[in-house]
C-alpha cells in the first residue's frame, strides 16, 4: 500500500475527528461571555448541520481581520504569561509572541527606511542623531496597550530611548510632536506605507491615541518625558485631540 492510498483512506477518519472537535470545543463556548452566552455571531448548529453565520458577519470578519488577529494573538500571549507554570518553560523573554506563535510582528525594516528620511536621520524623541544599527521603530501607542501595526502609529527612536519608553505612554509635549508630525505627513506617506503593506487610517490612529490617553488620566498614569523622567499626565493632554486634527 502506498503512503498516498494510506492518506486518502484515513483522510474521511480525520476530517470527521477535526469536524467533531472544532464543533464540541470552540463552536460551543466562542460566543460565551460573563456566564452567559450571546450567539451574535450564529446559532449552535444541530448535530451534523452546517454552521450558518449571521447576516453581516462574514463580512466584519474579513473586514477586520488584522485586528482581530493580533488582538487573539495578544490574548493568548497575556494568558501564557499569566501562568506562573510557563515561567520555567519559557523563562523571561521579551519575544513570546514568537515563541507561542513562530513569528514576530510585522518586520518593521522597511518602515525605517521610511522613516529615516522624514525624521532627517534624528531620534523622535530628543531629536539626536540617529545611526542606522542604532535606530529602532517604536509604536508611539505601545504595542501592548494596542496590537496592530498602524502606519501613523510609528516613529523613529534610537534604541536606548525605545528601551526606556517601553509601553509606557509618552509625555504632552511628544504627544503634539506626534500629531503635528502625522498631519504634516500628508497623502505620500500614507501612499508608501499603503504600498508596504501597512494600514493607512490617521484618523483611527488618532482615535486610539485618545482612548489610551484618557485611560491614563482617568488612572493617574505618568507619561514618559525622557530615560528614568516621567511626568503626570494631566488633562490638558486630552485637549490636543480636538476635532482641529481631524
Amino acid at each position: 500500500m502506498t503512503l498516498e492510498m494510506s492518506l486518502t483512506q484515513i483522510w474521511p477518519e480525520v476530517l470527521s475527528e477535526v469536524a467533531r472537535v472544532i464543533c464540541d470545543q470552540p463552536v460551543r463556548y466562542l460566543q460565551n461571555a460573563g456566564g452567559s452566552t450571546d450567539p451574535f455571531l450564529f446559532d449552535l448548529p444541530q448535530a451534523r448541520r452546517p454552521l450558518v453565520l449571521k447576516p453581516g458577519v462574514m463580512f466584519c470578519l474579513r473586514r477586520y481581520y488584522g485586528l482581530i488577529h493580533q488582538l487573539a494573538k495578544a490574548g493568548w500571549i497575556d494568558h501564557v504569561k499569566s501562568n506562573k507554570l510557563n515561567a520555567t518553560v519559557i523563562g523571561v523573554t521579551d519575544d513570546l509572541e514568537s515563541f507561542v506563535f513562530g513569528a514576530s510582528r510585522q518586520s518593521l525594516s522597511v518602515v525605517a527606511d521610511i522613516l529615516r528620511p522624514l525624521q532627517h536621520d534624528r531620534c523622535f524623541y530628543y531629536s539626536g542623531l540617529l545611526r542606522r544599527e542604532s535606530a529602532e521603530v517604536d509604536h508611539f501607542i505601545a504595542w501592548a496597550r494596542y496590537p496592530r501595526d498602524t502606519a501613523h502609529n510609528f516613529v523613529l527612536a534610537h534604541r536606548t530611548c525605545n528601551s526606556a519608553k517601553r509601553d509606557i505612554l509618552a509625555a504632552e509635549h511628544h504627544v503634539e510632536h506626534w500629531l503635528d508630525r502625522n498631519v504634516s505627513l500628508g497623502d505620500d506617506f500614507a501612499s508608501t506605507m499603503q504600498q508596504s503593506g501597512f494600514v493607512t487610517d490617521l484618523n483611527t490612529s488618532i482615535s486610539v491615541a485618545r482612548w489610551a490617553y484618557q485611560q491614563g488620566v482617568e488612572n493617574s498614569a505618568h507619561g514618559w518625558v525622557e530615560r528614568k523622567v516621567l511626568e503626570n499626565l494631566g488633562a490638558s493632554c486630552l485637549d490636543l485631540f480636538s476635532d482641529s486634527w481631524r
